[in-house]
């Protein structure tokens, strides 16, 4: 690079990463009008392998209910494409769907859960990892359980696929996707289980002296939304970044809401409506303060009012997409419109029907 009287001084923009100072490159973005100018942040690589080997693991657990987990893992392998580790834990969902949504049904039990297997964690070298999960499980379901419906001991196994990211030399975090395959112990019918969980995991033996720069801001994401249709209402939202490309950055958000079923909009009258609905967030322009938004996935609702758009007062479940228009009015602050469709049908029956909504988020970018 030139230097002394008259060389030519390049922006930061034109020069390579590894040429910018720590605080440059950790730097978010430069936000412009059209956001042409710019590369999007990456969150970059570890500069040195990491030797990381024992971990502990927290976990938000959602279906069949609502719980927490504890999990510990050693790693035991390691090459450079992948880790492998053994990993034990156990799960305790105390909540039930009825608990936010009553229907008049009866409520499942708590639900207790043990699992013992192993993990492989890829790209060790960089710091998003696709994780898969494989191993034994045996739970125990009580009262009236969700999806099993019969209480008792089952005994099976499980498998799922998610991503984590390390936020910092000791901290990591992501959600993962489970299907478990179980059978009662009194007799062999095999049923299958989805599961979802969210977990931070802390490293008891991270090395203190790898430093790593900042996550680019946006990584994770928490807000709110509000909600019109069939009624008012509103939620809360999060979502963790698994992907940035120079033309969009690509996110897992869950959302959970609720509804006034008075008689506004679209309700005929009292009763109760609930959703939580989980899926991939596109958003354009990386580089630039406005972005178009895609929003897809799944969607689950009770509604026990009447509406104009369903037929039955039960719980649905279907898909969604919503098309949207975000703005940032600041580095960790994003806000816009959003129009969606749901396309759902009761889980008793296949009846699809189509609810549209309008909602307005507020995220806080971390």
């Amino acid at each position: 690079m030139p230097t002394g009287p008259g060389a030519e001084t390049l922006p930061a923009e034109t020069l390579p990463a590894e040429a910018l100072p720590a605080e440059t490159t950790a730097r978010a973005p430069r936000l412009t009008r059209r956001g042409a100018c710019c590369t999007p942040c990456t969150i970059g690589c570890w500069p040195a392998p990491p030797c990381r080997s024992t971990y502990a693991t927290g976990s938000l657990s959602l279906l069949p209910n609502i719980g927490l987990g504890l999990a510990a893992g050693k790693v035991l392998s390691r090459s450079s494409t992948a880790t492998w580790s053994a990993e034990v834990g156990g799960t305790w969902q105390f909540l039930d769907d009825e608990d936010f949504a009553d229907d008049g049904n009866p409520g499942a039990g708590d639900w207790y859960q043990i699992r013992a297997g192993a993990k492989t964690s890829f790209n060790p070298s960089g710091r998003r990892h696709l994780t898969l999960r494989y191993g034994a499980l045996w739970l125990q379901a009580n009262g009236e359980p969700n999806i099993l419906q019969r209480p008792g001991n089952y005994a099976g196994l499980y498998a799922s696929v998610g991503f984590e990211t390390d936020l910092t030399s000791r901290i990591s975090a992501g959600p993962e996707i489970v299907v478990m395959a179980v059978t009662r112990d009194s007799e062999f019918r095999v049923r299958s289980v989805p599961q979802f969980n969210y977990r931070l995991t802390w490293w008891l033996d991270a090395s203190e002296g790898t430093p790593l720069r900042r996550a680019p801001r946006g990584e994770l994401y928490a807000g709110g939304v509000a909600i019109a249709s069939p009624g008012f209402g509103g939620g809360l939202e999060a979502g963790q970044v698994f992907s940035r490309t120079p033309t969009g950055t690509w996110s897992f958000e869950l959302q959970a809401g609720w509804q006034d079923t008075s008689d506004t909009l679209w309700f005929d009258g009292g009763g109760t409506w609930a959703q939580i609905r989980g899926g991939i967030k596109v958003s354009s322009s990386p580089c630039a303060r406005a972005h178009w938004t895609l929003r897809a996935g799944a969607v689950w609702l009770r509604a026990t009012a009447a509406n104009s758009f369903l037929d039955r007062a039960t719980d649905h479940v279907g898909g969604y997409v919503g098309v949207g228009y975000e703005v940032d009015l600041a580095p960790g602050l994003t806000t816009g419109p959003e129009l969606s469709l749901l396309l759902v049908s009761p889980e008793s029956r296949l009846s699809p029907h189509l609810v549209p909504q309008l909602a307005w988020h507020v995220l806080f970018n971390f």
